[in-house]
This record gives structure tokens, sequence and C-alpha cells, in this order.
């Protein structure tokens, strides 16, 4: 989500459990799971401390779980260091699937544009949930589009007033 905001040219921050209530709206909140990979604290140090306040935040906020995956180093043939978030799909695909089958929720949100969702969204669509994709303009998969339930764009005019600063 963080990634495909900033494509889109929208502040990459927003109120998580504000988008949450916002999602829901005439719909039961259950919950939300919000998936993410802490940095490395000593390449980042500034960036991790941000974070593990962001973090924190939403652990103490009542109905948010947060689940951390991992980055793992990678580098380029030219000997740049960059990172590759690993764990956070499969973690999100085994929520979505284990909690459709033990009928956790009715309809669920999915925020994420990756095509590497559509077959579990269609899956899930095929057991008569509800799958709603929801990414930022430029974040969309087709396919993803294709076999979700429906797609819900995050665009200024829509969610503006979750935005932070």
């Amino acid at each position: 989500m963080y990634r495909g905001l900033l494509n889109s040219g929208l502040p990459p921050k927003i109120d998580i459990p504000g988008l949450s209530k916002f999602l829901a709206r005439k719909d039961s909140l259950i919950g939300t799971n919000y998936y993410s990979s802490p940095v490395d604290q000593t390449l980042m140090p500034d960036e991790a401390k941000a974070q593990q306040r962001f973090f924190n935040l939403l652990k103490s906020t009542s109905g948010i779980n947060l689940k951390l995956g991992r980055l793992e180093k990678r580098w380029t043939d030219s000997g740049i260091l960059y990172y590759v978030e690993k764990g956070v799909d499969v973690m999100i695909a085994k929520d979505l699937i284990v909690d459709a089958i033990e009928d956790q929720y009715d309809k669920a949100y999915l925020v994420s544009g990756d095509g590497d969702f559509a077959e579990i969204a269609s899956y899930i669509v095929s057991r008569g949930k509800t799958v709603i994709a929801v990414s930022s303009p430029k974040g969309f998969a087709y396919h993803l589009k294709q076999k979700a339930s429906g797609y819900l764009t995050l665009d200024y005019s829509l969610v503006g007033h979750l935005f932070l600063k």
C-alpha cells in the first residue's frame, strides 16, 4: 500500500483504523490485520524508530492485529544493497483462506493490488464470500480486478481525510 500510494502521487501515510472503518461502513467490522516487515535498525535507525512508533500505535489500537514478516538483504549485479519483503504475502493468503474456511467473515477488504492474490480471491469468492480489492490508482493488477468480487480505488477525493502528514 505504501509504495502504491507513493507511486500514485498520494501521501504514503494513511490512518489505518480510519481506513478500516471507512471500508466497512455499513458492515460490522470484525477486525483489521496489518502486515508489514520491520526495517533494519542498524542501517536505517531513524526509519526504524518511526516505524516502531507506528507499530506501537497499531498494537495499542483495539481491533488491529499487527503481523510481521521480514526483510532480506539482496544485492544487484553492480553490488547495490536492497531489501525484499518476505513472508507477508503468504501470511495474508493464509489468513484470507483460513478465516474464510472457518467462517470468520462474509466480506474481506484486501488492501493490495497485487495480482498474486487473484487466485486466492477467486477461491474465496467460490466459497460464497466477498473479496473487495482496495488499492491506489496505479496499484491494481488486471487479474486481481477480474477475480475479486469488486474493487475500490483509493484516491484523494475518496479518502483524502485519512491521509496523514
